[in-house]
Parts: structure tokens; sequence; C-alpha cells
């Protein structure tokens, strides 16, 4: 077998393993990604450029820091979101098949909304919070000050006309706050 040098020694800092025929590389604290063949997908001018860690599995998905803010991006390295996004966090929801991860992500307007693990939005920044599904189908949301549930898919379940929902991940029912009267649905 012939093995040709593509990339030079030296040409990077740091060069992590290829996943999706791209890596993430740096070079005097600059970040970029390239692929196979050395090419420059997004430019060495990021604070910062990771996959996200799921537990101990690594998403797919990138996360590019600017500044203060970040932007996702699919595995292809291509824009999910606006460079807008101030934190994020990785949870769970189950449907009738199985369990799937997504990221609940914050923009810099204070808005929450939800990516899947493939990098497709799937609750929209409409609402002020989402709590973790924590395995569950739905998830207590706060809208214009009110709280209600949705499913993974922004269906709403419960109307957002409530002062307060309450759950823990071990049960199977909600404590509904409306208007001073606590009601147990299932």
């Amino acid at each position: 077998s012939d093995f040709k040098e593509i990339i030079p020694f030296g040409t990077y800092n740091i060069a992590e393993p290829f996943q999706n025929n791209l890596a993430i590389v740096a070079k005097k604290n600059k970040y970029g990604v390239i692929d196979t063949l050395g090419n420059l997908i997004l430019p060495l001018k990021y604070s910062l450029i990771e996959h996200p860690q799921e537990y101990s599995n690594q998403s797919e998905l990138f996360i590019v820091k600017r500044d203060r803010n970040l932007q996702l991006l699919d595995k292809t390295a291509k824009p999910i979101t606006e460079f807008n996004i101030i934190e994020y966090e990785w949870d769970s929801y189950r449907d009738e098949k199985s369990h799937h991860r997504y990221f609940v992500l914050k923009n810099d307007l204070g808005l929450v909304g939800t990516v899947s693990e493939k990098g497709n939005l799937q609750i929209p920044f409409n609402y002020q919070e989402i709590e973790p599904f924590d395995g569950k189908s739905v998830a207590i949301a706060k809208q214009q000050d009110q709280y209600g549930l949705v499913d993974f898919n922004n269906k709403v379940i419960y109307p957002f006309v409530n002062n307060q929902i309450r759950t823990n991940r071990f049960f199977d029912f909600f404590l509904v706050n409306q208007s001073g009267n606590f009601w147990n649905g299932k």
C-alpha cells in the first residue's frame, strides 16, 4: 500500500480523529473542521469546536463557540441553529418503540427549544422553560409565564393555563396547580 501525507506535520496543534469523514483541528487556539482530504470545511476562527457529550457517548453533532455564543451543527458541519445558543444539555425521551436522545438549547433571548440526536429541530424556540423529559414522552414547559405539557414533537398535551406543574422522574403522574388548586393528573 502506498501511504501519502495529506496534511503536513505541524499544520495543526490539535487534530481529533475523523468522524463521518470530518475532524476537528486547531492552530493557535483557533478551531476549525477539515475533511479527509485536508480541506477546511469550517475555517480556523472559532474559540472552540467539540462534539457534545451524552453521558459517556460523544454526539456526532458539533458545538461551535464564538465569543460567548454557541451554534449547533449537524454531523456534516451544516448549521442547525443560529449563533445565538448560550447553553445546552442533553436528555432522553421515550416513545412507543424506544429511547431517543435530544438536546435542550437556550438562546440569547432566553427561549428554549430542542434538537434531536440526528440534528433535527423538534421543539422550536417558543418556550421560557422545558424541563427534562427524564425518559417520559411528555415534558413540563413554560410559555408566557404559564405551564403546560408538550410531547417531543411539540404537540401540546395539556394547555398552558397553569400556575405550576410538578412531577418526579419516578412518578407516572403530574401535580397541576391551577389558580391555587392542585389536580393530580395521570
